[in-house]
């Protein structure tokens, strides 16, 4: 995700004026973040896939409540802000959250 991202966004900030380092333009440090971001997720990966754990552990199950939860919440975060204003938004936002506990 992180070398996806990095990837898309220095391709973005490749629109905008560069620059050198002396006197960079305005897509100078978006370019260097999004590169930054892309090496670190590669390295994530890298390590990821490389590395075994002892024991070989198995991963769980995924918790869909729970998670369905959370995508809902930032979908209704999204919709409702601004008919609701932040205040009473914020009230509904909690409320939502506490389902997920259950």
């Amino acid at each position: 995700m992180f070398v996806v991202m990095g990837i898309l966004f220095a391709g973005g900030a490749t629109h905008y004026s560069i620059g050198t380092s002396a006197r960079p333009g305005a897509g100078y440090f978006p370019l260097l973040l999004s590169v930054a971001m892309a090496i670190l997720g590669a390295m994530v990966l890298f390590k990821s896939l490389t590395i075994e754990t002892p024991g070989g552990d198995p991963i769980g199950d995924i918790a869909w409540r729970p998670l369905g939860v959370i995508v809902a919440a930032i979908a209704v975060f999204g919709f409702s802000l601004e008919p609701l204003g932040l205040v009473d938004h914020r009230a509904a936002l909690d409320r939502h959250f506490q389902f997920g506990r259950r």
